[in-house]
């Protein structure tokens, strides 16, 4: 797992990036990234001011954080900041790889 301070905003795209490579659109620019696959009906944004949102069928989310944790084992995204942790898992239709 890796994990990166929002803060490190180079570092948070590159691993953004790379962690979604191949399972939909990443889109990555100065103020935030995105991962989307429409078919799975999902989507993560993160923004480098700390705020992100997420959709999943079932459920969204927006909320600020302040660190990201990477697991390519798990397949998951978690983002975290003061009293707030929130899980993303890649779609079981978007694995494997």
């Amino acid at each position: 797992m890796s994990s990166v301070d929002r803060s490190d905003w180079a570092a948070v795209l590159s691993s953004f990036t790379a962690f979604f490579e191949g399972w939909g659109t990443v889109v990555a620019d100065g103020d935030g990234v995105s991962f989307a696959a429409p078919e799975a009906g999902t989507r993560l944004e993160l923004g480098r001011d700390g705020t992100s949102t997420s959709f999943m069928p079932l459920h969204g989310l927006t909320a600020r954080w302040d660190h990201v944790a990477f697991d390519q084992q798990e397949r998951t995204v978690t983002v975290s900041g003061e009293d707030f942790a929130y899980t993303y898992r890649v779609p079981l239709s978007l694995r494997p790889r």
